[in-house]
């Protein structure tokens, strides 16, 4: 780098594996992730009460603060807001801002300051704009202006000097701004160290010890800067003050520079002669070397006068000589230095190196042709605005026996524009961590990257997979282990564990083509840990010869496999790990005209069904076999369900894109990730079921969704979004260089980690392979209104640097550990030609945290009952699924034991974690002992998580047999008729609860439906949330062509505008006499009323064909066409076109003739 628990014991054979949190270090995600515990919020969101402020400029707003200079003026001074409830010496200051106006709008955080008065305050600001320049700058108003740049950490010492060290490039951190959002912004000072986070990424860190400068007590204020139309508003202001050895700040440091291994020095490479070359250039001269230019005259040199120009550093040369460019010629000289062609003879080479941060001065790797002239660059090198140098290896296993030279460049005559380079020596292994090669559009030189550290572990030969994991980064503390790789494991397609922790992968040799029956390629494997030492060495072929398999899951007896276009099972009930039969078909239908988007991410819902992933280019008609068309289910891109013994199929909820990736939070929420997200506008959603989301088509969608927003109604476009709000490469909807930090828009496998070895703010959060990136993308889902906003953690959790990693799917395991799979090939993306894949790699890693991580040792299914209800207990999310899968499956063959069931009742009632009710909950559901008494004491339950999920298990109705009674009007056994539902509807506080309440609307009778859906539209705050409406439409349209005067009743008395559109739009499409009574009603109207509701008619009759103008349309058409509103016309002449009225196609002639007619005369 460049510097300028607890768990329950289980009797028999069960280990619980239970794991304490470490304190060791703080790494840069947990400075990140960690909450204040005594944070005061120091704004009462309704007054100005302990601050002071220019009132011109600062009032409340919507509780929030809001600093502004109106449109079409400006501010020719700096004005701030001061709070005056105390001093801010160490502390953490949490707050979210909105800053909105012309692109010069700019504000400040202001600590530590001195005030005079409200226009003039100086001392350190942390610097706000829209991204573009300043935000997470740090400034001092005393006079010294810039301190710190984002994307650097500064040490400005007592006589003023500075130590700059860059860790990620400054023009990065534009994307990370939230445009029109809310965004995050988070201080923590102790004593001279300041760090500022926006959006969860470190921007900036500054030391501070220059004397008679420094600040370290003083005010806190906000800044509206002088310039033209600024909005800056905060909120959720929260201040901690701090003990000095809080760990939230640690002592301040330089990232360690990477070391030699001093047991491994490496070989000087030899000439044709068979000599030493004269790479570490301790001739003393430039023998075996090629200068032009004049940057290298006078070189060698054997003095060090880094040390003298830069305070703690040196040149970290190796013997006496070093080209040293800046102590003959400074940074005038420009010119190359080019090695005499060697034969390389070791797998790694390395040398040291430092100067500018730009590619004018690097050092390059040149593959040479037979002849001696130059092939091609093959690893390039920069610095970082550093002289001292560091060491760095090359990766030169491909090259092998072939011919390279070295050749320094530097073609900058500016500043910086200066090399150090010494010492290039072969290695058998790296002498250090492989860095991406310069150029490489990958690396960690990232905002979301820079606190990521190498993995500890040597390159074995001997070990395929082991070179890539190399070249892996990681956050302080964690490691990666290969599980298996070729050549015992290829192509791993999909993963899972089963009940005694064993390792089943699926391998995909049949991608991307469906083969001919009976030539299946694809198989699947079963690794195992029998010593349980953390090392899977037992290999096991279960079965051979599956077609284009995609997705896999264990459990209920057998293996379940999405082959496209059947979803089969393969028993072995007897568990021998055979199968007992030939598989078995119990759908199809499944598309795979697209074979990377076919049925896909298998995993078990906390409700006991299979749940899946179907993406948008697959149009499939899924059903049994020999299920006539008119039966079956239509899909394209969307998450469907199976149950394992009802064997019931349905679509969960529509929408997506390529999706690839499926998981459940402890609340029991599910998530996908996908590829493009243009339509969607971010690369996260959570699936809620009955939802019809965006597609990457953005057609196809259920005749009651419209794609048109109209004016000053955006909620006609209303399919339903995504949870984040943005995207992750310009191929979907990122920002213009969202790709370059965040990896793109393409994410392949989901990951809710719930696990207990990792620490703990990472738990509950989603992980995600970025393909393109080679990064694991790193999401919180936080809670806004009725749902999620999902939005970047601000710090991802892996980097590899090997282009040929492709991150598949990732899991959390038995040990709390994270899984995941490699493709491991040059090609990226989906190709149909199979001879364009590498059949000959795959691989399985393990992500650990080293200080807690222990091997579990699990056997759930010789466990007793009371054992598998205890591990609904435990930390570890995996335990608590399998032990309630294996529950389900006992559940199907015996009743079970009456102690086990009462234990689970006790801890869904008395349990104060609800996320322990819902684990106690969801498992009773899934043993068929949630009975309706139960259920009516959870529809009273103090957490909205337990009262929603009441809400829809009482709707997934289960027999006294486990076998599900899922007639679509059959429900549970009359709860949802009672006044239950409704009275949940009428005064349930929560929109999270009124979500599935709507939820619920298509699986209950009719008339319950309406009463439901004019419970909820009564109530004026259900609007608020940007789904609720959504989902209450989806759940009442198919009943308007049914009840249309309830229906017109319900949009005149709904207090939701939406849904008032909606009807009306809706029976407009579809009905003769639904048109005709807008109409009439339209004679009585005048104004906006009239207007709005012309819009609606118009909208939904302009892509009709055949459809006749009613009565009463002829007393309105008129007055319409000859209307001097041109809305009003506009919308008129559209409606008249669509019923095909002579009149108006009359007037049209005329008006045709009449123009045609003027220009003529003209």
């Amino acid at each position: 780098m460049a510097r300028t628990s607890i768990g329950q014991a289980l009797c028999g054979l069960i280990a619980v594996h239970c794991v304490i949190v470490s304190s060791a270090s703080t790494t840069h995600a947990q400075l990140s992730a960690l909450k204040p515990s005594a944070a005061v919020n120091i704004f009462n969101g309704k007054s100005l009460d302990g601050w002071e402020g220019d009132p011109k400029y600062w009032r409340t707003e919507d509780g929030t603060i809001l600093g502004e200079i109106p449109q079409g003026q400006s501010l020719n001074k700096n004005t701030w807001l001061i709070w005056r409830g105390g001093e801010l010496a160490d502390f953490e200051l949490n707050v979210q801002f909105k800053l909105t106006g012309l692109p010069a709008a700019n504000s400040g955080i202001q600590i530590r300051c001195q005030v005079e008065n409200v226009d003039h305050v100086s001392g350190y600001q942390a610097d706000l704009d829209m991204g573009a320049t300043w935000l997470g700058r740090i400034y001092d108003e005393h006079g010294r202006a810039l301190l710190v740049e984002r994307g650097s950490r500064v040490q400005i010492l007592p006589n003023g000097e500075r130590n700059v060290e860059t860790f990620a490039p400054a023009n990065q951190y534009a994307v990370l701004f939230r445009d029109n959002d809310w965004n995050d912004y988070r201080i923590v000072a102790g004593g001279d160290h300041v760090r500022v986070y926006v959006n969860g990424t470190l921007f900036s860190e500054l030391q501070d010890q220059q004397s008679g400068e420094q600040d370290l007590k003083g005010s806190l204020a906000f800044q509206l800067h002088s310039g033209p139309e600024t909005r800056i508003q905060f909120r959720d202001i929260r201040l901690e003050h701090l003990k000095a050895d809080d760990p939230r700040m640690p002592k301040f440091a330089f990232k360690p520079q990477l070391q030699l291994d001093e047991k491994n020095t490496g070989i000087v490479p030899v000439g044709k002669d068979g000599k030493p070359l004269n790479l570490g250039f301790e001739a003393g001269d430039l023998s075996n070397w090629t200068a032009t230019g004049t940057a290298f005259n006078k070189q060698p040199v054997n003095r060090d006068g880094i040390a003298q120009r830069w305070g703690g550093q040196i040149s970290n040369k190796n013997g006496d000589y070093f080209i040293a460019g800046y102590e003959i010629v400074q940074d005038s000289g420009i010119g190359t230095l080019t090695s005499a062609a060697f034969e390389v003879t070791k797998r790694y080479g390395s040398f040291l190196f430092g100067g500018g941060e730009t590619p004018t001065t690097r050092a390059e790797v040149i593959l040479l042709n037979d002849d001696g002239s130059e092939n091609t660059v093959i690893f390039t090198a920069v610095g970082a605005n550093r002289e001292q140098m560091r060491r760095v290896a090359v990766d030169l296993r491909k090259v092998e026996g072939k011919s390279i030279a070295v050749r320094v460049v530097d073609e900058n005559p500016g500043a910086w524009g200066h090399l150090n380079f010494d010492d290039f020596r072969f290695y058998d292994q790296p002498p250090v961590s492989i860095e991406p090669a310069a150029g490489a559009w990958r690396s960690i030189l990232n905002p979301l990257l820079q606190h990521l550290v190498p993995t500890a572990v040597a390159v074995d030969p001997k070990q395929p997979g082991s070179e890539t994991v190399a070249q892996m980064f990681v956050p302080e503390g964690f490691s990666v282990d290969v599980i298996a790789a070729e050549p015992d494991l290829h192509q791993p397609m999909a993963f899972t564990f089963d009940a005694m922790g064993r390792l089943w992968v699926v391998e995909g040799h049949s991608y991307p083509q469906k083969r001919p029956d009976g030539e299946g390629l694809d198989r699947i494997l079963i690794f195992a840990d029998n010593d349980h030492n953390g090392t899977f060495e037992t290999r096991t072929t279960f079965i051979e010869g599956l077609n284009l398999v995609s997705g896999m899951e264990v459990g209920h007896g057998g293996i379940w496999v999405g082959a496209a276009p059947e979803l089969l099972f393969i028993p072995d009930r007897d568990g021998d790990d055979k199968p007992d039969s030939e598989p078995i078909v119990l759908l199809d239908g499944f598309g795979f005209a697209y074979t990377h988007e076919t049925l896909n991410s298998f995993m078990w819902g906390p409700d006991g069904w299979l749940y899946g992933n179907q993406g948008v280019f697959n149009s499939s008609q899924i059903g049994k076999p020999d299920t006539s068309n008119q039966d079956r289910t239509y899909l394209a891109a969307g998450v469907w369900r199976y149950h394992p013994t009802q064997h019931v199929f349905e679509v969960f909820s529509h929408g997506g894109s390529n999706q690839w990736g499926l998981d459940y939070d402890e609340h029991g929420q599910i998530f996908m990730t996908y590829c493009r997200s243009f339509w969607g506008r971010g690369d996260v959603t959570h699936v809620m079921r009955g939802g019809h989301y965006w597609n990457q088509v953005n057609s196809g969608y259920a005749p009651f969704i419209s794609t048109q927003a109209l004016p000053g109604r955006p909620w006609m476009t209303n399919y339903q979004l995504a949870s984040q709000r943005y995207g992750h490469g310009e191929g979907g909807s990122g920002k213009p260089g969202a790709r370059e930090v965040y990896g793109g828009h393409s994410h392949v496998g989901t990951m809710i980690y719930l696990g207990d070895n990792w620490p703990s703010e990472y738990r509950n959060h989603l992980f995600t392979h970025n393909l393109h990136g080679h990064q694991m993308n790193h999401v919180i889902n936080r809670r806004q209104a009725g749902g999620y906003n999902s939005v970047h953690a601000g710090y991802d959790t892996l980097f590899c640097a090997d282009q040929q990693y492709i991150g598949i799917d990732l899991q959390c395991g038995p040990d709390g550990a994270v899984y995941f799979s490699d493709w491991y090939d040059s090609r990226h993306c989906h190709n149909p030609n199979m001879e364009q894949w590498d059949r000959g790699n795959g691989r399985m890693y393990r992500m650990k945290f080293d200080a807690t991580y222990k091997p579990a040792v699990v056997d759930y299914i010789t466990a007793t009952d009371e054992q598998l209800v205890a591990a609904q207990l435990h930390p570890n999310e995996w335990h608590v699924r399998t032990s309630r899968l294996v529950l389900a499956d006992r559940a199907t063959s015996r009743k079970i034991a009456p102690a086990a069931v009462e234990q689970l009742k006790s801890m869904a009632m008395k349990n104060e974690d609800p996320v322990r009710r819902l684990r106690a909950i969801w498992t009773l559901h899934c043993i068929a002992q949630l009975d309706d008494e139960l259920i009516s004491v959870l529809f009273k339950d103090q957490s909205e998580y337990v009262r929603a999920w009441a809400v829809q298990l009482a709707c997934d109705s289960v027999g006294r047999d486990s076998r599900p009674v899922l007639n679509q009007a059959s429900v549970r056994t009359g709860l949802e008729t009672r006044p239950t539902f409704i009275t949940l509807a009428q005064h349930d506080d929560s929109l999270f609860v009124r979500r599935y309440l709507a939820s619920a609307i298509p699986q209950v009778p009719a008339d319950t439906a309406w009463q439901i859906a004019e419970a909820l539209c009564s109530r004026e705050d259900s609007a608020a949330d940007r789904e609720l409406p959504l989902l209450i439409w989806y759940g009442i349209a198919p009943f308007v062509s049914q009840n249309q005067d309830r229906a017109f009743k319900l949009a005149e008395a709904s207090k939701i505008p939406a849904i008032h559109d909606y009807i009306y739009w809706y029976a407009a499409r579809n009905s003769a006499p639904a048109r005709d009574q807008i109409s009439t009603s339209l004679l009585s109207q005048s104004g906006d009323e009239r207007g709005a509701m012309l819009q609606l008619l118009a909208v939904a009759v302009r892509d009709q064909r055949g459809i006749t103008a009613s009565a009463s349309w002829s007393k309105l058409s008129t007055e319409l066409y000859d209307s001097r509103v041109p809305q009003m016309r506009d919308a008129g002449e559209a409606i008249g076109a669509a019923f095909g009225d002579p009149v108006l196609y009359e007037r049209m002639r005329k008006r045709i003739a009449d123009t045609s007619a003027a220009s003529i005369m003209y």
